[in-house]
Parts: structure tokens; C-alpha cells; sequence
């Protein structure tokens, strides 16, 4: 593989630059780092609290380290998602949505049509803020099901894109079982989100999009979420430290504790690359306005 920068020869593992490169850039961004660190705070929140404090934490130091990576690196072209090669189409969805065994209505509309209505926002970072609907279900049914890395991704991005706080996301399961996620975050998507008070203060030269890459162990086991981070990065640039993001696992669990009733009793990569789940989900979801 040939760096990106420096143009020298290296042996990749998914990586545009060489090692040298990498180290370089991230000693680029470490005053920011500080930085973000004393503006947003460098303790961890009480886990006993119900708050996103932590996971507006890290977004925000994401959010800050990644405009100083947006700066640096769009001057070289070295601002692109890795590309996981995971695609997906309709019969994917499809057959992930028969698998859970879910009938999602939204604005009167389900199935097919649902869905043709639901691509008006795939093609848009305007978003709807959940913060303003509700999830209702009358009926609950246990579903054991195994999904494929297409299916997986398939279902996350497209079962409610009209809330949906990435872009191109690609989810992919190796065959030891681990994860790796890439894609594009939404950021002023997750800051209505997540972060509200914070709206109308983010600095105008804080890149609105960023691209992000992920690996490492994920599990849920009775609702909880358990990670064993092994990588995360912002475009080409290192970002926040592995232990940031698992020392703070509890606030991504509101990532799907907010559809009232899910209880994930287990949810695991498995040696054949695929996400084995055992949960008891809503069969009949509505989505409605508060």
C-alpha cells in the first residue's frame, strides 16, 4: 500500500496512511485535545445520574477534534469514510424486518409504502428530532434471529431514517466476531438530539458531517451494553481514547432504550460473521407526535 501523504510503501490494514503520517497528524490535533478537554470538562459523570453528559462529551470533543482533522486533511483529499464494502438493498431490509418480526407505522404508513415514503429523508441531513415523537406498542413477542452484516446494516439505517443521526452507515462482523461500523455522523443531527442546549453554539468553522471508523467487541446482555473498544478514529486522525468511550458505555445504551419495551437479552457478533440476537421487541410500533 502506498501512503496517501507521504507517498512511501506500508503494509496496510485498511489504512490510507502509514503509521509515520498517522502519528504525525494526531500530534497536530493533541493542543486540541487539551482544549476540549478544559472547555467541556475532563471528568466522568455519575453513573447513578440519568444524563447524556457523557455521550455529549464524547461528541463534542469528536466534534472538536474532527474540525481541526477537517481542516488539516481536506487540504490533502484525505477526508474519506472507509469503505467497509458492505451494500445492501430493499430485499436486505426486507428479510432483516421478517426476522425481528416488526410492523412499524409512521404518518399512517406501513410496509412498502413506509418505506418509499421514508427515502425522502435519505436524501437530506434535515432530520426530525426524536425528542419530539414517541414510540406506542400494544404487543410484545420474544424473536431469536441471526442477522449478516448487509441485513444489520440494512435494518439500522433504514427502519427510521426520518431520526437517523449517520450517513452511509456500514456495519460489518469479522470473523473473530468483532465490529467495525464507518460511516458519517450528522452533527448538528446529534447535537439537536443529544445535546439541545448547545444548538446555535457551535462554532461555525465545526464541519457539520464526520466521517468516523470503529472496531472493537460489542455485546448486550439483558439490556446492558457491554464494549471493548479496539480503534476509534475520525477520518485518518486517532480521536478519543478507547477508555473514554467504555468508561461512558451507559449513555449509548439510550441509543435503543428509548423504543419503550425493547429488552435485548443478548446480542452478540458470532465466529461466522453474523449478530446473533435474542430479545423481546414491540411487533406493532407507532410512531407518533407528542
Amino acid at each position: 500500500m502506498i501512503c496517501e501523504k507521504c507517498k512511501k510503501e506500508f503494509e496496510s490494514d485498511g489504512e490510507e496512511l502509514c503509521t509515520e503520517c498517522l502519528n504525525e497528524n494526531a500530534n497536530i490535533v493533541s493542543d486540541v485535545i487539551d482544549k476540549a478537554k478544559e472547555n467541556i470538562g475532563n471528568g466522568q459523570p455519575k453513573k447513578k445520574k440519568k444524563s447524556h453528559k457523557g455521550f455529549v462529551f464524547i461528541v463534542l470533543l469528536l466534534i472538536l477534534i474532527g474540525a481541526v482533522a477537517y481542516i488539516f486533511l481536506s487540504i490533502s483529499g484525505f477526508l474519506r469514510p472507509n469503505d467497509l464494502g458492505i451494500t445492501y438493498t430493499k430485499e436486505d431490509f426486507n428479510n432483516a424486518m421478517e426476522k425481528v418480526g416488526v410492523n412499524l407505522t409512521f404518518d399512517d404508513k406501513t410496509g412498502d409504502e413506509l418505506y418509499d415514503y421514508l427515502q425522502q429523508y435519505k436524501t437530506t441531513d434535515e432530520k426530525l428530532a426524536w425528542s419530539d415523537y414517541t414510540l406506542k406498542a400494544t404487543k410484545y413477542e420474544e424473536r431469536n434471529f441471526v442477522l449478516t452484516s448487509e441485513e444489520a446494516t440494512a435494518l439500522i439505517s433504514e427502519i427510521a431514517p426520518q431520526f437517523f443521526i449517520f450517513k452511509n452507515l456500514q456495519i460489518n462482523v469479522l470473523e473473530n466476531g468483532e465490529i467495525e461500523g464507518s460511516g458519517t455522523l450528522l452533527v448538528n443531527q446529534v447535537i439537536a438530539n443529544f445535546a439541545p442546549e448547545q444548538v446555535g453554539k457551535i462554532p461555525s468553522y465545526i464541519p457539520d458531517k464526520l466521517n468516523f471508523y470503529a472496531k472493537g467487541n460489542v455485546s448486550v446482555e439483558d439490556n446492558v451494553l457491554f464494549l471493548d473498544v479496539k480503534d476509534v478514529k475520525t477520518g485518518a486522525i486517532k480521536t478519543v481514547k478507547s477508555e473514554q468511550i467504555e468508561e461512558n458505555v451507559q449513555y449509548f445504551e439510550e441509543l435503543y432504550k428509548c423504543v419503550p419495551g425493547l429488552v435485548i437479552h443478548s446480542l452478540k457478533g458470532t465466529s461466522d460473521g453474523k449478530i446473533a440476537v435474542n430479545a423481546l421487541v414491540p411487533v406493532d410500533p407507532v410512531i407518533v407526535k407528542k
